[in-house]
């Protein structure tokens, strides 16, 4: 269909009309506990109410300078990205300056990218600020030229306020049960792995004891890889002592060996979170990396989920504060790039593998000591 027909002034809502949309807006959001389902719904009752082409609510993910698609609905066919960089058009021009950008004439907006195959005479973008940062950007399309006057563009920007309150109250939410399930989480972890630490015995060689470890932190903690690395330090090389994965490529890692000094790249310090270094797929070629890396199979993923570069190093520290060898896992079940409080749950876990290295090779070097005494 040629859209550009179809040019001329819309019969703009009345008050009554846009204060009914907002009442629809409100009902909408009330009790409302998935951010997800907040704003579908918000996006179908102005997109439907308004009559526009199109209707986007897209999220800002800061440290990317990314908009990122959560709700969108369109009366054409659309193929093009789901995100967008903060630099492009007008939803970028919004999210940068924090500020409403309206173009009632497309073909006079400096900012305006036009979509392939469309006509859009006028767009209007309003930003989401919470009382933290600048969350993200409203997006309404109109075929007809002067489809948002000042009262329609108040509007949006009261449904973008009630937007952001909305969300912050989610977040909270989401928050509160988060922790509480961290807690519980963190608890049963912690049992299941005094249940191994109460399993493995002195006589246990060092591979067996690896692999032992690797596979149960795989199973309690929800990683699907697990890497554990060795260093050898007579030789200033990491070695992979044991792998815990379905994965082809991690399996044949086992057994690789790898320059100590620049195991963990060039600059590791920029990607340092606690005492623990995460690379994000972005960042993994500036990084230069040297250490094992193998990309699994992941489906496709959200720009705040674990992708398939991810990369995650947890430091093994004796009691005497050496560090052995480093704890390496990808892929979590939860699908989530790890928190400040996910990595400092797996650095507990570090800690004990570390003192059960140590104690299974103090017993080995006392094993052999006492043989080679009585041998003398």
């Amino acid at each position: 269909m040629d859209t550009a027909q179809h040019s001329g002034t819309p019969a703009h809502p009345q008050a009554g009309d846009l204060l009914i949309m907002l009442q629809a807006i409100t009902t909408a959001m009330a009790g409302t506990t998935s951010l997800d389902v907040l704003l579908d719904r918000t996006v179908a009752v102005v997109h439907h109410r308004l009559s526009n082409i199109s209707t986007t609510i897209l999220e800002l993910l800061a440290a990317e300078q990314m908009l990122y698609t959560r709700a969108y609905l369109a009366e054409l066919p659309y193929s093009g990205p789901m995100s967008l960089a903060t630099t492009v058009g007008m939803i970028g021009a919004a999210a940068r300056s924090g500020t409403t950008i309206v173009a009632n004439d497309t073909t006079t907006n400096p900012y305006f990218v036009p979509t392939p195959g469309w006509h859009t005479g006028a767009q209007l973008c309003v930003p989401i600020v919470t009382s933290r940062s600048i969350w993200g950007v409203i997006s309404l399309e109109s075929q007809h030229g002067d489809a948002y006057p000042p009262a329609i563009v108040s509007a949006i920007e009261v449904v973008a306020q009630q937007l952001a309150l909305a969300i912050e109250h989610i977040n909270l939410a989401e928050h509160a049960r988060e922790q509480a399930f961290m807690l519980d989480r963190r608890a049963r972890e912690q049992e299941q792995f005094l249940a191994l630490n109460s399993r493995l015995h002195a006589g246990m060689n060092l591979d067996e004891l690896l692999q032992h470890i690797a596979d149960t932190i795989s199973t309690i903690v929800g990683f699907q890889s697990v890497v554990i690395n060795l260093i050898d330090t007579s030789n200033d090389l990491v070695y992979v002592a044991a792998v815990a994965t379905n994965d082809p490529a991690g399996i044949e890692l086992l057994g690789a060996t790898y320059p100590h000094r620049s195991f963990l790249g060039l600059d590791p310090e920029r990607f340092r979170v606690s005492r623990s270094y995460f690379y994000p797929a972005e960042a993994i070629d500036s990084a230069e990396l040297i250490g094992p890396t193998f990309t699994p199979q992941l489906d496709a993923r959200a720009p705040d989920e674990w992708q398939a570069e991810d990369l995650l190093f947890i430091p093994l520290v004796s009691y005497r504060d050496d560090i052995i060898g480093y704890l390496s896992v990808d892929d979590p079940q939860d699908r989530r790039r790890p928190t400040r409080a996910t990595i400092q749950g797996l650095e507990i876990y570090a800690s004990q593998v570390a003192a059960a290295i140590e104690n299974t090779r103090m017993f080995t070097q006392l094993t052999q000591a006492f043989t080679d005494l009585h041998a003398d």
